[in-house]
Order: structure tokens, then sequence, then C-alpha cells
């Protein structure tokens, strides 16, 4: 359920924010969204659905995501 901004430009699955819309993440029957709130990137998903080192990798991409909603 981790999404892969190296294989779309850096976005992942955050592409449709920029548009103001949420974007749901659905992998292997878990579910988890992204959203802008007050500027901040945020992934939202139910507890238990992230294991640590799939925790960590969505903290990494979320940062360099944030970046591309920084820009010009």
């Amino acid at each position: 359920m981790v999404d892969d901004p190296k294989s779309n430009g850096n976005y992942g699955d955050t592409q449709s924010l920029r548009a103001g819309m949420p974007m749901a993440t659905v992998s292997r029957g878990q579910v988890g969204w992204h959203e802008m709130q007050d500027g901040q990137l945020q992934f939202t998903y139910p507890a238990g659905a992230l294991n640590g080192s799939q925790n960590q990798q969505m903290q990494n991409n979320l940062n360099v995501e944030q970046l591309n909603f920084q820009q010009p």
C-alpha cells in the first residue's frame, strides 16, 4: 500500500490533490487516502493497515511529494 513517487514524477498517488480532491489508495484489501490540510500533505489509514517499514516508506514519500506542492 506504499505509493511509488519514483515511477510517477515524484507524485506517487497525490496528483489529484492539485485539483483539491483527496486520493484513495487501495491495495490488497487495504485502503488509505492522501489529502491536503492547511497546505500539509497527509496520508491517513486505519490502525494497523501499514507495518513499520511501510509507514516509514510512506513518510519518506510524503516528504518528497510535499516539495512538489511548495514549488511555484
